[in-house]
C-alpha cells in the first residue's frame, strides 16, 4: 500500500485493480468518504446503479467492496484496472470463475448477433447496440405479449386469434406497456381475461328474457329494466328522507308546516339569484311534509321544482306501470312495493362473474369462447419472450464489466481517496459545472438539494460561499467557494453564466452569500474593519440622537415660540456641586499633559533610524498576533462541510492546498501580447517603486556617510591635543591653551 498526504490527510493511493484489492483490506476509518449519494456523481449512471445493488440511493462502503470484488474475480489482469480504460474488453483477459464464463459466453453471442469479424474483444458500444436491437424486437424479454409478438405465433390462425385475444384483453384489463411502446397482456392478465369470459358469458345469459316473453320476474320492464332501474335510484334518497321526515313530524307535532331547511328558516333569499335558490331548494326535502305520508302523483304543484320533472319520468314509467293508472299517491308501502320489483335484478347485478369482459363486443367474446389452443400458444411465447429475458440479463453482465472497468478506479478515487480533488487540471466526479459572476470563474461547484441545510453545515468549512440558483430544468441550486480574491460584488441578487460540462450555458443569480475572509489581507483587516462598523454605528446613533433633540426643539420653537423661549430663558437645574469634577478633570488633563511631554521629549532624543525601528517594533507587536490569527482561520478552512451538507459521510479533512485555491477561483486571463494589461501595469509600478526604493537607500547611505565624516577626528592633530577617550578637542568642548584663562597659584 502507498499512501498520499494531501489535504492534511493520508489517503490511499489508487492507481490500478492491485490498490483496488488493497482497499478491501484498509480500515473504513481511513477512507475519505464513508458513504455519499449516487446524485452526486456525474459518471455514467449505469455503473452508479450496479453499484447500488441494494437501491439505497447511495454509495457505502460495503457496495463498493462488493463491486471491487466482483470485478477482481472476473478479471485476470489487475495491473490493466486503471482510469486510461481504452474500452475494450478482452476476453482472454477474463478469469476462469462462474461469472466469467457467463460474461466471455454473453460476450461471444453478442458479437455474433451483430455479425463482428473481431472476437476476441467487445466495447459497451457493442453491448449496447445488442441491448437496443433485442428490445426493439416483438419478443423483446420484458414479459409483456403484445401485437407484435402475435406475429411469432405458430400459424397464420393463431396469430389472427392471438391479436384479437390481445386488444380485447386489454380493453377488458388496460393491460401492460411493451417495451416496443404498445400495450400487450402480461400472460397473468391474458390468464384472467380468458377465464373470466365464460363466467361472463353464463351471468349474462342468465339475464336474458325468455324467448317469446317481454318480461320476466327478473326483469319486470324487459331489457329497458336498467335504465328504469336508474330512474329511480337517482332522487331516491330524497322519497326515503320524505317519509323519514312525516315519521317525525307524527311524534313531533310542532314541526309540522315548518320549513325543514339546514337553519330552520328561508333566510334572505334573493329570488334572482338562481345559485342562491338552487343551493336552498337542494337543501329541502322533495316534498314539504305535512302529516300526510303520501306524495301526490296528480299535483306536480306541491313538489319541489328541482324534482318536478324527475317525479313525472317516474310515475310514467315505473310507478304507474307498477301500482296502476289509477294510482293518486306514492305511500310508503307503494313505495317499497316499488322497489321491491327491482330486488331480483339488483341481486343478479350484484352477482356478476367476469365483470372486466362487461367493456368487450359481446360477440367477440362468443366466438372467443369456442377458440381452443390460445393459452397454449401464448404460453410459447412468453417462453421465447422469457429466454430473451435471460440474454438480456448476461448482457447486463458484460455492461457490467465494461462499466467497471471503465468507472470503478475513479470512483475509488472520488470516495476511498480525493487525489482528484488536488489535482487542479483534473476534475471530479461530483463536480457540476464553472460559474463566471463578478468577473471571475468559479470552477468548483457542488449541488445542494436544501440551501437551510446545506449551509447550516457549511458553516463550519470557514469559506467565503456564494449559493447560485442554475435556470436548468429543472432549476438547481449550487455552492460555489470563493478562494482567492476578495469579496468584490458577490452580493445577494448578482447575476452570472454557468457553463454546463456539456457545453450549454444558463443564467445563474447569487440567492444566498455565507461571508468569510476570502484571502489573507481580509483576515488581517476583519478586526479593524469590525472596529470601524463598531465606530460607525456609533457615530450614526449619536448623529441620530443629536438629530432627533434638534428637531425636537426645532418643532417646539415653531409650534409654541413662547414656551420655547421660556424655558431657553429658565437656567437648567442644579446637580450637584461640580467642582470635584472639575478638579479631576485638572488633574487628568495635566497627567495627559506630562505624558504626552515626556513623549515628545524622548521623540526629540532619538534618531530618525530608532523612532524608525521603534515604530515598526510597536506595529509588528500589534499585527503579529492579528497575522497569526488570520493564517490559523485561513489553515483550517475545509471542504468536507460543503460535502457533508449535501448528504455525504467524510472522514478526512479537506484542506485547501495554495494551488486548489487558484484552480477554484480566479479571475479573468489577458491575452498574452495585450498592452496596458493589470500584469503589466504592475510589473511597470514595480519597476518605479524598486527605482525609488535604491534611490531612497542610496540617499540614505549618502548622508550617513556624509554624518560620520564630519563629526570624525582632523588627522592633522596633535597628539597631545587628543583626549584619553579618544574625542576630538572641539568635540570635547575643549577650549585652546592660549584662550584659557590664567590659573592663579
Amino acid at each position: 500500500m502507498k499512501f498520499l498526504h494531501v489535504g492534511n490527510a493520508y489517503q490511499l493511493s489508487i492507481k490500478d485493480g492491485r490498490d483496488l484489492a488493497d482497499a478491501l483490506v484498509l480500515d473504513e476509518a481511513l477512507w475519505v468518504a464513508m458513504s455519499a449519494p449516487v446524485k452526486a456523481y456525474t459518471c455514467d449512471p449505469k455503473a452508479l446503479a450496479y453499484i447500488d445493488t441494494a437501491k439505497l440511493g447511495s454509495i457505502t462502503t460495503e457496495s463498493l467492496k462488493s463491486a471491487i470484488r466482483w470485478l477482481l474475480d472476473v478479471y485476470r489482469n489487475r495491473e490493466e484496472i486503471t482510469d486510461h480504460f481504452d474500452g475494450r474488453l478482452c476476453l482472454a483477459s477474463l478469469t476462469d470463475s462462474e461469472n466469467a464464463s457467463k460474461i466471455r459466453h454473453s460476450a461471444e453471442y453478442i458479437l455474433k448477433d451483430l455479425g463482428e469479424k473481431e472476437t476476441g474483444a467487445i466495447t459497451l458500444a457493442q453491448v449496447r447496440q445488442f441491448q437496443k436491437i433485442l428490445t426493439g424486437r416483438p419478443l423483446n424479454g420484458d414479459g409483456v405479449i403484445s401485437l407484435l409478438a402475435t406475429g411469432e405465433a405458430s400459424s397464420p390462425d393463431l396469430q389472427e386469434k392471438l391479436r384479437q385475444i390481445i386488444q380485447d384483453g386489454v380493453l377488458a384489463t388496460g393491460g401492460t406497456k411493451d417495451l416496443d411502446g404498445t400495450q400487450g397482456l402480461t400472460m397473468a392478465q391474458l390468464k384472467a381475461y380468458w377465464e373470466a369470459i365464460p363466467l361472463f358469458l353464463a351471468w349474462k345469459h342468465q339475464g336474458e328474457l325468455p324467448e317469446g316473453k317481454a318480461t320476466s320476474p327478473l326483469l319486470p320492464f324487459g331489457n329497458d329494466t336498467p335504465a328504469r332501474l336508474a330512474l329511480l335510484q337517482e332522487n331516491e334518497a330524497r322519497v326515503d328522507e320524505f317519509f323519514r321526515l312525516c315519521e317525525l313530524q307524527g311524534f313531533d307535532s310542532r314541526l309540522t308546516g315548518k320549513v325543514l331547511e339546514h337553519d330552520g328558516k328561508p333566510g334572505a333569499l334573493d329570488p334572482t339569484d338562481w345559485p342562491g335558490v338552487e343551493s336552498h331548494l337542494k337543501a329541502m326535502p322533495i316534498v314539504q311534509p305535512t302529516g300526510e305520508k303520501a306524495i301526490r302523483l296528480d299535483a306536480p304543484e306541491y313538489l319541489n321544482p328541482l324534482y318536478r320533472d324527475w317525479m313525472s319520468a317516474l310515475a310514467e314509467k315505473v310507478l304507474l306501470p307498477l301500482l296502476g293508472a289509477d294510482a293518486k299517491a306514492l305511500t310508503p308501502a307503494l313505495w317499497a312495493k316499488a322497489k321491491a320489483a327491482f330486488a331480483p335484478y339488483q341481486a343478479y347485478v350484484a352477482a356478476r362473474q367476469g365483470g372486466c369482459c362487461a367493456t368487450v363486443d359481446p360477440a367477440h367474446l362468443e366466438a372467443q369462447s369456442q377458440w381452443t389452443g390460445i393459452l397454449e400458444e401464448a404460453a410459447q411465447l412468453e417462453a421465447k419472450d422469457l429466454a430473451v429475458a435471460q440474454i438480456l440479463k448476461e448482457a447486463e453482465e458484460v455492461e457490467r464489466a465494461l462499466l467497471y472497468l471503465q468507472w470503478l478506479v475513479p470512483i475509488a478515487n472520488n470516495f476511498i481517496s480525493f487525489p482528484d480533488l488536488y489535482q487542479p487540471r483534473k476534475p471530479t466526479l461530483f463536480e457540476r459545472g464553472r460559474v463566471v459572476i463578478d468577473g471571475r470563474w468559479f470552477n468548483m461547484t457542488f449541488p445542494v438539494d436544501n440551501l437551510a441545510a446545506h449551509s447550516a453545515l457549511a458553516v463550519n468549512s470557514g469559506l467565503f460561499l456564494i449559493y447560485v440558483e442554475v435556470d436548468t430544468a429543472p432549476v438547481q441550486t449550487l455552492c460555489a467557494p470563493v478562494t482567492v480574491g476578495d469579496k468584490g460584488n458577490l452580493t445577494v441578487g448578482k447575476r452570472g453564466i454557468f457553463f454546463a460540462p456539456n457545453g450549454q450555458t444558463y443564467n445563474a443569480k447569487v440567492v444566498k452569500v455565507q461571508e468569510n475572509p476570502v484571502c489573507l489581507k481580509e483576515a488581517v483587516l476583519a478586526p479593524f474593519a469590525k472596529f470601524g462598523k463598531m465606530a460607525e454605528d456609533k457615530v450614526a446613533a449619536m448623529s441620530s440622537s443629536s438629530e432627533g433633540v434638534i428637531t425636537g426643539k426645532m418643532a417646539g420653537l415653531i409650534n409654541d415660540p413662547k414656551k420655547a423661549a421660556a424655558a431657553a430663558a429658565t437656567p437648567p437645574p442644579a446637580k450637584g456641586d461640580k467642582s470635584g469634577m472639575l478638579m479631576g478633570v485638572g488633574i487628568a488633563f495635566a497627567a495627559l499633559s506630562s505624558a504626552l511631554a515626556f513623549i515628545c521629549k524622548t521623540l526629540a532624543d532619538m534618531s530618525a533610524l530608532s523612532l524608525l525601528i521603534s515604530f515598526l517594533c510597536v506595529l509588528a507587536l500589534l499585527l503579529t498576533p492579528i497575522l497569526l490569527l488570520a493564517l490559523i482561520r485561513l489553515r483550517r478552512q475545509d471542504l468536507s462541510s460543503l460535502l457533508e451538507g449535501n448528504g455525504w459521510a467524510i472522514n478526512a479533512r479537506l484542506r485547501l492546498s495554495r494551488a486548489q485555491r487558484k484552480s477554484f477561483s480566479r479571475g479573468g486571463t489577458f491575452p498574452k501580447d495585450a498592452l496596458g494589461t493589470p500584469g503589466k501595469r504592475r510589473k511597470k509600478a514595480l519597476l518605479w517603486t524598486l527605482g525609488v526604493i535604491v534611490l531612497l537607500l542610496l540617499g540614505t547611505g549618502a548622508f550617513l556617510f556624509w554624518r560620520s565624516s564630519r563629526h570624525s577626528c582632523p588627522t592633522e592633530a596633535p597628539a597631545e591635543a587628543v583626549q584619553a577617550e579618544g574625542a576630538c578637542p572641539q568635540e570635547a568642548g575643549a577650549v585652546p591653551a592660549e584662550a584659557s584663562p590664567a590659573v592663579v597659584p
